[in-house]
């Protein structure tokens, strides 16, 4: 796996950590069966409260995967400026635990309290549906 430091601080002063993953989502389709979906994606490592979200995208055109390393109970994504994003929470685990979606929005202030310690910013045009999803792991 490749490691590199962003140029872009996600937080004041911060340089972050990330890898190239291949994440598995467990998903159960109307039959219970589980199947596995591959997924690549960007592994950030996020050690502050707050994350922003927009230079992250715009860096690497792909879904992130943010791993929460902070012993706070919630993490603030600072979601000004993303658009047609489905957020989804898990434990640290690797346990479903909630979904967000975020639909188109312009330049407004969009922030989100966040309890996942694993959080995947995924495109809506993947048509992951939170309903199924029961499992990550990476």
């Amino acid at each position: 796996m490749i490691k590199k430091t962003s140029k872009m601080p996600i937080h004041k002063n911060e340089k972050i950590v990330m890898d190239k993953t291949s994440i598995k989502l467990s998903i159960k389709d109307t039959k219970s069966k589980t199947n596995l979906i591959p997924l690549d994606a960007i592994k950030v490592f996020c050690n502050s409260q707050s994350i922003e979200i927009e230079p992250l995208l715009q860096e690497h055109k792909s879904p992130i995967l943010i791993a929460v390393n902070h012993s706070y109970l919630q993490t603030q994504l600072d979601l000004t400026g993303v658009s047609n994003q489905a957020i989804f929470s898990f434990e640290s685990d690797g346990k479903f635990i909630g979904a967000s979606l975020l639909g188109k929005n312009g330049a407004s202030s969009v922030q989100f309290l966040n309890l996942g310690r694993l959080i995947l910013i995924a495109p809506l045009k993947l048509n992951l549906t939170a309903h199924s999803i029961t499992h990550i792991k990476y």
